[in-house]
């Protein structure tokens, strides 16, 4: 797998040679193989603690420990997905803990987070049986954790 991610990205670069290039993949679950691809400018993981078998206090010491592993490899890396179930704690403190820590750590790129949702044509939010991760665009305490996390990191100026 890994050689064939080299062989892509070789092959985007030498078509656009300034096209910045990663492998999507979750490099999670202490997985950060893709650290080792000369070919891939950044990387990025996935973070579900239930996914880890960690609680979410445990996972803020991943984030870290991602970060830490991109500064090692030269590399930027960003929490690509990520999750915590509505189910398991206050989301929106967890994921205020979590993105401070992206926000406070230099080694860390930045964030996006798994699913933001708003109503559909029915006024409804997609039903959410699976996973329990949507992101409601309500103005509930998750999203404006997330809001106010994102309006912090579009201030910082360009490195």
């Amino acid at each position: 797998m890994r050689s064939w991610i080299g062989d892509m990205a070789g092959f985007v670069k030498s078509i656009d040679p300034r096209h910045h290039v990663a492998s999507g993949r979750a490099n999670s679950q202490g997985q950060k193989t893709d650290f080792d691809v000369p070919e891939l400018d950044f990387l990025t993981w996935h973070g579900y603690p239930v996914y880890e078998g960690v609680s979410a206090d445990q996972f803020d010491h991943l984030i870290t420990d991602h970060c830490s592993q991109a500064r090692a490899h030269a590399k930027p890396v960003l929490m690509e997905e990520f999750g915590n179930a509505r189910t398991d704690g206050d989301q929106a403190a967890i994921y205020a803990r979590w993105l401070a820590s992206i926000e406070s750590d230099s080694n860390c790129a930045g964030w996006i987070v798994w699913r933001l949702v708003s109503r559909q044509d029915d006024g409804q939010y997609p039903v959410d049986e699976f996973d329990k991760f949507d992101i409601h665009n309500d103005g509930g305490s998750v999203w404006r954790a997330l809001q106010n996390a994102a309006t912090r990191y579009d201030s910082f100026p360009a490195p």
